[in-house]
């Protein structure tokens, strides 16, 4: 008795997509030679007058930096705390001396890589959809993204051999308002886990 044939489902475009997207990462900027120019005694010394100010510049950036580390070492576990208490914000007025305050300012924008969407998935869980947004970076028209039936002509084409004749680059991003609801879906004891795979940009200080 001969057996019925199975009938094979054909690949989506979405499914290969994922399939075959790898990390997207930058391209390094080769080094440009730079001339080296005679210059009469007053433009040199313009320049060891701008040296020293630089200097003096790099000197006050540093007592700023680390000023700066400190507030906002104080600030960000109060932030934290807030948020998990449902009253997270994005700013704070921080009191000095003499009446000085320095306003301490986060944004919704992390530092985050496709090489470690594992490690996000399994701390974000079922979450990571709503959390996480992948962009893929593929050499096709606009409206093959958009047109279900423009897909489905594509596959019917090239089906499986996909990667074959598409280099596609994925990323990762946060979605909006990824900061504040982000307390809602990761423990305390797994936040410190989850800013060394998705890193917040460091605050401002105003």
């Amino acid at each position: 008795m001969a057996q019925t044939a199975r009938k094979i489902k054909p690949v989506s475009f979405d499914d290969m997509l994922a399939k075959t997207a790898k990390p997207k990462t930058a391209k390094k900027k080769a080094k440009s030679q730079v001339a080296n120019l005679e210059t009469p005694k007053e433009i040199r010394d313009q320049v060891d007058r701008y040296i020293e100010a630089k200097k003096a510049e790099k000197i006050a950036k540093t007592e700023k930096d680390d000023a700066g580390e400190h507030i906002i070492g104080f600030v960000r576990p109060m932030q934290d705390r807030e948020g998990y208490g449902g009253m997270f914000r994005h700013s704070y007025a921080v009191s000095g001396n003499n009446g000085n305050k320095v306003k301490f300012v986060s944004s919704n924008r992390f530092s985050i890589s496709a090489e470690d969407e594992d490690q996000l998935l399994e701390i974000l869980g079922d979450e990571f959809d709503t959390l996480i947004e992948r962009n893929f970076d593929v050499m096709l028209k606009p409206e093959v993204f958009q047109d279900e039936g423009l897909k489905t002509d594509l596959m019917s084409l090239v089906g499986a051999r996909f990667g074959e004749f598409f280099d596609t680059k994925v990323s990762l991003k946060v979605r909006e308002e990824f900061d504040r609801r982000v307390y809602g879906t990761v423990g305390e004891k797994d936040l410190p886990a989850l800013r060394t795979f998705a890193r917040p940009y460091k605050p401002s200080l105003r």
